[in-house]
């Protein structure tokens, strides 16, 4: 976007019709608050294009992790005059990082400082540039971070490497967890989980054998997490190759949902890679967009994902492997997983890996 549109918007956002650029008290508070606006909601397509995330420090020196997308869309129920937790969430804390797809994360307080110097200088200011360009400062981020999403008008926070590390490493971590950081607000009693679900089991699932919930209800489950068309669409490929491979399809259904953002890509992978489980290269050395498996076809990619899980679990592969296959199946413990809960610390190194998962498939059994 670029400055002269920025300009134009600003005056109706500020309560004195103008914005200053002292930073010094109530002046720097005012003006943040007007950056966290237009960081959220102003910001042209160009722009998002190199803006995935916001991170956010708590009071007791936790980071979250938000995307943009999700942030935005809980911004516009706000304002709409429907409280929304993740917005709610967001707000509590203090700004200190944006997260990018070329440039991973920069610094929060030089970005708006960059701008109010531009804003002073009567010069143009375009964020996509900014942000993709060599002056754009990098931000010290621990290396765990908690990344919070909003299900079901419930946060969750998962505990993930905030340099998006090789997945398939099953190495020891070692940080300062903020897994148990004290909740600002008490929490919400959990949903009773309905009879259907207990019976049939979400905990300690066995991820082979035949499908629990019908391909229907999982897209009326999508579809009630506002998924982006292109993960409705491949729903049928997903059971298609659930009856083909012995593979529960509702599971990497599910877990899809949680790699992708219900198809969202707003993380480092872009759509277009077909990649519905954030697969990595055999080579990959990074968290680059060309550090992930990329697949012609979304069928292609959900074949991918059964072949990958098949390495986990000890089944054959269908049709042709992608090179990160062979990686998983060089490992000592290939073969050896079972259950949902196996996929912590394996396919993720969190502990708590499962449970997202775990959540996910309930809500596809109380669809029913």
């Amino acid at each position: 976007m670029s400055g002269k549109k920025l300009n134009f918007l600003l005056p109706s956002l500020s309560p004195v019709g103008r914005v200053t650029t002292s930073f010094d008290g109530r002046h720097r508070r005012v003006y943040r608050l007007l950056m966290i606006l237009l960081l959220l909601f102003l910001f042209s397509t160009n722009a998002h294009a190199a803006f995935d995330g916001l991170v956010a420090r708590s009071e007791e020196g936790c980071y979250h992790r938000y995307c943009y997308e999700e942030l935005l869309d809980s911004y516009a129920q706000t304002i709409m005059g429907r409280s929304d937790a993740l917005y709610e969430d967001y707000l509590s804390k203090t700004p200190v990082a944006v997260y990018t797809n070329g440039n991973g994360y920069l610094d929060y307080n030089a970005l708006l400082d960059r701008y109010a110097v531009a804003l002073k200088n009567g010069e143009a200011f375009d964020l996509a540039t900014y942000l993709q360009s060599e002056e754009a400062e990098p931000a010290l981020i621990p290396n765990r971070i908690m990344l919070v999403s909003l299900s079901s008008g419930a946060i969750n926070r998962d505990e993930i490497d905030s340099q998006e590390a090789d997945l398939e490493k099953n190495d020891p971590v070692t940080y300062e967890s903020c897994e148990n950081e004290p909740e600002k607000e008490p929490k919400k009693e959990p949903e009773k989980v309905s009879e259907s679900a207990e019976e049939k089991g979400t905990s300690n699932t066995m991820i082979t054998g035949s499908a629990e919930i019908s391909k229907d209800t999982a897209i009326k489950w999508a579809k009630s997490n506002n998924a982006h068309q292109r993960f409705i669409a491949v729903s049928p490929l997903y059971w298609e190759y659930g009856d083909k491979s012995g593979i529960r399809p509702e599971i990497l259904y599910a877990q899809a949902a949680h790699e992708t953002g219900f198809g969202r890509y707003s993380g480092i992978v872009p759509p277009e890679y077909n990649n519905w489980a954030g697969i990595k290269t055999a080579t990959a050395n990074g968290d680059r967009p060309e550090d992930h498996e990329q697949f012609a076809s979304a069928e292609d990619g959900v074949r991918a994902h059964f072949n990958h899980m098949s390495a986990y679990i000890g089944l054959s592969p269908i049709g042709a492997t992608h090179d990160r296959y062979d990686v998983v199946k060089s490992l000592s413990w290939a073969g050896t997983v079972e259950i949902i809960e196996d996929l912590s610390g394996k396919w993720a190194p969190s502990s708590t890996y499962h449970e997202r998962i775990v959540n996910m498939i309930e809500e596809m059994y109380r669809q029913e």
